[in-house]
């Protein structure tokens, strides 16, 4: 079967999932969840992730049919088959499936027998039912009765009454019909549909529904009662045993919900309005359970699953129940006592739709997409597993294969370099038949192994396999600084646009310090631990000198105090190193390097201020950084921002001119003026002067 799955590494020997460069890699498989990533033939998984011989079986397809509906045993081996969408009875017998009677109809969903030799087919939606004959050799479909109703998703006959009931939808009712074919409305539920149905040898008839999930008990004509209220919408299957009723139960909005709440456990079931017809049960694959419900009205929730729908339900000699799903094809039996269960099947079909049993054993299996019947064998000695196709990520090499288990077990392996198994992979290794044996395939990115089992007392608890990739070169991405303000936080920047190659400078002064922050983005393709060193040098000097001398650094982040430095452009480097999770001579790094890094701590000079009448004059200077603020102040008050005199901050000189008249009448003032350089760097000089 084709799946689709994720890498599987055991956490307590792996640090991540995923591949570890030089470090030894295991994949494990020891888990039911595992396990059903592969491919299991005549093997069967327990709940504790075992794997034991279990049903073998042959495939035989339904031509030109989507789904096989429902199974009808008839004996002597013989099973009858409903299918869609081109209605049609087929009859398996002899080990062959062949067309028995064309129904007319989109589908056939159910049979029912009186036991007599009167068997009825049930179909949609039309709410048709057939009388199935076969006489001196040829099959034969007659309309037996039509019921005023879309869909007819169950028959069961009751010995007791000697009737046939109907479950029907989209009105949700139940109908009686006598063996002469006459019909009666025995019980209207008020749901959208009612969808399976069971009938007790005291002539108890006990019905699923949607979208509410209810059991009925009807008890006589018009009178019913909730025997149970499932936590799911729509109750798919239902099969009596010696314990009470097995429910299969379907989580997932169905149309026409009628919003009013259930009534109580073992109370009349009260008449509803009628949901909208044309409304059919939903199989989106949400999840479901399984309820063991006694007929006093007590139940338990024996099992469920998540993504995964029930079709069907049995119990088989030994009181265990089948359970067959659809969104993921699996046959689940479960124990007696509900502590434990096994996936008996795990096929290629989308769904297994309907279980064939023959003296309380399976036999036979109804699947959809594609439709097809499979023959149970439920006496397979020798079963296969066959593992997904594994990633390494990238070329590796494979060390040994080990399994915990009993009796005859061996394993083949093979690799390849291509996603899909093709020509040119490594043909399928001899059998490993001790655990502890090397891997003899060829290095390759991809790995697939299969397991076989021999013999009855063969089980298997856990197999793994060993990998050891080539070590990958450090990325480092990108690498950038912020210059921190006092408090130690970088300073906020303006939000610009995305994907704009502009850069906005704040022009207001902001708090700052002499310390930047250094970040930088590196990635491991090994996922390795990585260790960085950090290096500087002054414009166009050839040594670099390391900024972390004591040890690399492991997080990503570093605060460089520049205090003291000369003023001018830097260059910054840093290097990734994967040493620290690979031997000598097998580490490997990567280099990135920033250029410029402008350290400028000083602030800029105020030059040549002087006031001839009422203007201001002078210039602002910088030795490394371009001045981006300018303001004035009168008399120790509020400093007010002004232009340089060309109007624009775009270097390190700017050219002072301000008119006093326009924050001043005149008179003796201190006058102070102050530029701050890109750096958040201040300067300030100031005097007095007398305005006329």
């Amino acid at each position: 079967m084709n799946k689709k799955v994720a890498l599987v590494c055991s956490s307590a020997l792996l640090l991540c999932a995923g591949v570890l460069a030089v470090s030894t890699g295991f994949w494990v498989f020891g888990t039911q969840d595992e396990f059903l990533k592969g491919e299991c033939k005549g093997l069967s998984i327990s709940s504790e992730g075992t794997l034991l011989p279990g049903f073998a079986f042959e495939a035989m397809p339904v031509e030109k049919e989507e789904a096989v509906w429902a199974l009808f045993a008839m004996g002597g081996g013989r099973f009858l088959a409903g299918t869609g969408n081109n209605g049609k009875v087929m009859i398996y017998e002899g080990d062959k499936v062949s067309e028995a009677w064309d129904a007319g109809v989109l589908a056939v969903t159910c049979f029912a027998s009186d036991g007599g030799g009167l068997i009825l087919a049930g179909s949609m939606p039309q709410g048709k039912i057939f009388s199935l004959k076969h006489e001196d050799g040829k099959y034969k479909a007659e309309l037996f009765a039509r019921l005023p109703a879309d869909y007819v998703w169950d028959l069961e006959y009751s010995i007791k009454d000697k009737v046939f009931y109907a479950a029907t939808g989209p009105e949700g009712d139940l109908y009686r019909i006598d063996r002469d074919g006459a019909v009666t409305l025995w019980f209207d539920s008020g749901e959208t549909h009612l969808l399976s149905l069971a009938v007790s040898a005291e002539g108890r008839v006990y019905a699923g529904s949607a979208p509410r999930g209810l059991v009925y008990e009807v008890r006589d004509k018009n009178s019913a009662g909730v025997l149970y209220d499932c936590a799911e919408e729509e109750v798919w299957a239902l099969h009596l045993d010696i314990t009470g009723l097995i429910a299969g139960a379907n989580k997932g909005e169905a149309d026409g919900t009628s919003g009013q709440k259930p009534p109580e456990q073992g109370s009349d079931a009260p008449k509803q309005e009628k949901k909208d017809a044309g409304s059919l049960p939903t199989h989106a694959p949400k999840a479901f359970s399984v309820y063991r419900v006694r007929l006093d009205g007590g139940a338990e929730r024996l099992f469920g699953a998540d993504k995964e729908f029930v079709w069907d339900v049995k119990s088989d000699a030994k009181g265990r129940v089948l359970v067959a799903t659809g969104n993921a094809g699996h046959l689940y039996r479960l124990a007696t006592d509900g502590t434990a269960y096994e996936t008996l099947l795990d096929v290629e079909q989308k769904g297994i739709t309907a279980i064939g049993m023959s003296d309380d054993d399976v036999v036979l299996l109804a699947t959809n997409a594609p439709a097809a019947l499979l023959k149970i064998d439920a006496k397979a000695e020798t079963g296969e597993f066959v593992s997904p196709v594994l990633d390494a990520g990238f070329t590796a090499a494979w060390g040994r294969m080990s399994w915990r288990g009993t009796g005859r077990i061996s394993v083949q392996a093979r690799s390849g370099q291509t996603a899909e198994p093709d020509d040119t992979w490594a043909e399928w290794s001899a059998s490993i038949t001790r655990p502890g044996e090397k891997i003899t395939s060829p290095r390759g990115r991809y790995f697939q192994f299969k397991v076989k089992l021999e013999g009855v007392a063969a089980r298997l608890d856990e197999v793994r396999a060993a990998f050891l990739t080539d070590n990958q070169r450090p990325e480092l991405k990108e690498i950038n600084y912020k210059r921190l303000t006092e408090k130690g936080q970088p300073p906020e920047t303006p939000a610009g646009k995305k994907d704009s190659d502009v850069r906005v400078v704040q022009t207001w002064p902001l708090p700052r310090s002499c310390n930047l922050e250094l970040n930088w983005a590196a990635a491991d393709p090994d996922s390795d631990k990585l260790a960085y060193t950090l290096y500087y040098r002054f414009q166009n000097a050839h040594t670099w000198l390391p900024l972390n001398q004591d040890k690399p650094l492991s997080a990503n982040k570093y605060v460089w105090n520049t205090e003291g430095l000369p003023e001018g452009e830097y260059a910054l480097k840093v290097v990734a190193s994967d040493s620290e999770a690979n031997p000598p001579g097998k580490a490997l790094s990567a280099v990135r390097i920033l250029d410029p890094v402008v350290i400028d701590n000083r602030g800029p000079r105020i030059e040549n201020l002087r006031v001839e009448g009422s203007m201001l004059t002078g210039n602002a200077e910088d030795d490394t950084s371009f001045i981006k603020h300018l303001a004035v102040q009168i008399d120790g008050g509020e400093w007010r921002f002004i232009f340089s005199e060309d109007g624009m901050f775009d270097s390190r000189s700017e050219s002072i001119r301000f008119d006093l008249k326009t924050i001043t009448d005149g008179g003796e003032h201190i006058i102070a003026v102050r530029a701050v350089d890109a750096e958040d760097n201040a300067g300030a000089a100031s005097l007095v002067v007398l305005l006329q």
